[in-house]
């Protein structure tokens, strides 16, 4: 099950996000719910920005939660518990609201993201006293740039200014912006995407952090095909796809990436760690 379908936007790079996050007010929700699921299945797991700054998270592991408020793919080698710390293991339904006209109509999909992250922030600060510190650590990453020849790349037909809105000859909803679905098992498929969502989650995939660094801003068609793992499961055992069998034929992410006309570059740079200091089970309301 992959539980990072919420189809939503995300900034042009991680380090950008951060800092423009970190230059807000810090916003708050008016009306929060934190319940523990007491018959928990992760494969209908869903966490959910919605219109109006409503927040859902439903059968959603803790980590999950704070991995979205930081801006963090699911599995980050950039997010860990500090020395002694023990992370909750159950599973939570949460449901958070913020006042009237706390998210405009108006507002961009990307401004509303960055705003619920914030307040999500505060949310988990308040009811799970969860104290996070910040460290500058250099470390491997990639950089995804812009191939020699250019980028090859399909404009998507769907602009964020026209998504959600009807196709008079079709008669139906044009394709959500921003909604990125798929896996190294099937390839990553989105009508109306951002280079810098699908680097956001392809991320969870790879076995060291990806940035942006295209200057690509547009929205794109991105359909691509499955590649071989990059990394060991969590538990050391062979993810979905593993058995060399059933990835012989397939290309390496690096290859899937050189399709659209991308390379993917292996670096070394300074980039910010998170460590969970503190982290307590909530009371329930």
């Amino acid at each position: 099950m992959n539980l990072r379908r919420i189809g939503i936007a995300l900034v042009a790079s991680i380090g950008m996000a951060q800092a423009r996050m970190e230059n807000l007010s810090t916003p708050k929700f008016d009306v929060t719910s934190v319940r523990l699921n007491r018959a928990p299945d992760l494969g209908k797991g869903l966490l959910q920005v919605l219109p109006g700054c409503r927040f859902v998270a439903t059968n959603i592991p803790l980590m999950q939660v704070i991995a979205f408020a930081w801006d963090l793919p699911l599995h980050s080698q950039r997010l860990a518990l500090a020395s002694g710390v023990r992370m909750p293991e159950d599973i939570y339904d949460i449901e958070a609201v913020a006042e009237k006209d706390a998210c405009p109509a108006a507002m961009t999909t990307e401004a509303r993201v960055i705003k619920m992250r914030l307040m999500v922030q505060a949310l988990l600060q308040d009811r799970f006293q969860l104290r996070i510190r910040r460290e500058l650590k250099e470390q491997p990453v990639y950089a995804l740039v812009v191939g020699k020849r250019g980028p090859r790349l399909e404009k998507s037909r769907f602009q964020e200014q026209g998504c959600g809105e009807t196709d008079p000859k079709r008669l139906v909803s044009n394709p959500a912006c921003h909604f990125l679905d798929g896996d190294q098992d099937r390839g990553l498929h989105g009508a109306s995407v951002t280079i810098a969502q699908v680097v956001e989650y392809a991320q969870d995939f790879t076995d060291r952090p990806i940035f942006d660094k295209t200057a690509l801003t547009g929205f794109y068609n991105i359909q691509t095909e499955a590649w071989a793992p990059m990394k060991p499961s969590l538990d050391g055992g062979p993810q979905p796809g593993d058995a060399p069998e059933n990835n012989s034929d397939r290309p390496t992410l690096f290859e899937v990436f050189e399709k659209l006309g991308l390379h993917l570059e292996p670096q070394k740079a300074a980039i910010d760690t998170f460590f969970i200091d503190h982290v307590e089970r909530p009371s329930e309301n």
